[in-house]
This record gives C-alpha cells, sequence and structure tokens, in this order.
C-alpha cells in the first residue's frame, strides 16, 4: 500500500512539475492534457485517474503553494498583517522558478484568481481581528480582503519579473506601507496600523 501510495505521489508530483514547465512556455490557457502528460512521461489515461481537468491539476499546485505559506507562517513569530509581507516574500524567494511560472506573463486570469483567492484566506484572520477594533469600518472587510490580495500578487508578480531587484525585506516594507498601512488608513481614517495592536 505504501508503494502504491508514493507512486500516486510520484505520479502527481510529476504533472505539476509538467504543468509549471508549460506554463511560461505556452501560457496557461494554450496547454492542452496532452502536452502535460507528455511533458511528464505519463500515459495520457493515467492523467485521469488522477484528476479531472488541468484546472484541477493547477488547482492542487495552488493549494500546495498556500499550505505551504500557512506552514511558514506557523513558524513564525508573526501574528499580525505586516508579518505577512516578509513571510510573502521569503517564501517566493525561495520557491522563484515556480512563482515565476505562476505569475509570470504566460500565466492566465485563472491563475492570479485562484492566488488572490487563497490568499484572502490567509489574511483573513488577521484581518478580522483588526476589523473588530474599528467602531464604524469605513471598507466592507470583503473589499479590504481583495485589494489585498490582489495587491500582494502584483507585487510578487512585478518582483520575479524584475529578477528581484531588491530584498525580501525590502519589500515586505514596501508591502507594509504601500498595501497595509494605505489599506487600514481608508478602513479605519487612522494614519497607521500600531494603533490597533
Amino acid at each position: 500500500m505504501v508503494k502504491t501510495d508514493r507512486r500516486i505521489q510520484r505520479t502527481r508530483r510529476m504533472l505539476r512539475e509538467a504543468l509549471i514547465e508549460l506554463i511560461p512556455e505556452k501560457g496557461f490557457d494554450a496547454i492542452t492534457i496532452r502536452n502535460v502528460t507528455d511533458r511528464a512521461d505519463i500515459a495520457y489515461a493515467t492523467f485521469f485517474r488522477h484528476y479531472d481537468s488541468l484546472e484541477e491539476l493547477l488547482g492542487e499546485q495552488i493549494e500546495l503553494v498556500i499550505r505551504d505559506l500557512e506552514a511558514s507562517a506557523r513558524g513564525s513569530n508573526g501574528d499580525h498583517l505586516e508579518a505577512e509581507g516578509l513571510l510573502v516574500f521569503r517564501h517566493v524567494e525561495a520557491k522563484q522558478r515556480l512563482y515565476r511560472s505562476l505569475l509570470g506573463r504566460r500565466s492566465s486570469r485563472a491563475v492570479v484568481s485562484r492566488l488572490k483567492e487563497a490568499m484572502i484566506e490567509v489574511v483573513r484572520p488577521h484581518a478580522e481581528a483588526h476589523y473588530q477594533q474599528v467602531d464604524n469600518p469605513i471598507i466592507p472587510i470583503e473589499l479590504s480582503l481583495n485589494h489585498i490580495a490582489a495587491a500582494v500578487w502584483e507585487l510578487v508578480a512585478w518582483w520575479v519579473s524584475h529578477d528581484m531587484p531588491y530584498p525580501p525585506e525590502r519589500m515586505a516594507q514596501i508591502y507594509d506601507e504601500l498595501v497595509i498601512e494605505a489599506t487600514w488608513w481608508a478602513v479605519s481614517g487612522e494614519k497607521s496600523l500600531q494603533h490597533a495592536h
């Protein structure tokens, strides 16, 4: 049974890796299941024993990315929104090839949309904690979450497409000031998120 499980895991990993290789070459929307199975050197029919579609394969890859991010978050001391930035940019630095594929110019709206949805759920607990400290939030929380998640991935996409000209620490600082502090100002009317801690 363990051997079978390992074989299944290996096949799924090979299919995910093939997809990640193909996105920068063809663009997600132009990739076919046959492209992926050929690249992975796996029988076409085998794909359907694991996935119903390329979207499902992509979804699994993004879920793994987010799970990895969440595991990093649990291992860090940061429990505030500002800590998210450094966590994300260090994660991106460690997995550059993956992020270049997922957020490069040959990516698609579907890829970015899935990443954004996942990031909203990562950020939500921290945002909800801050919202509870505001009497009359000016901006609805769902709009704030959407803005933060979209802005994170736009900054990451810019960073990787420009060969990471700044270290993760600087990008995290830019994220804090450009996204988190500005959003908090819009939500609460307070100049700094520090007031909410």
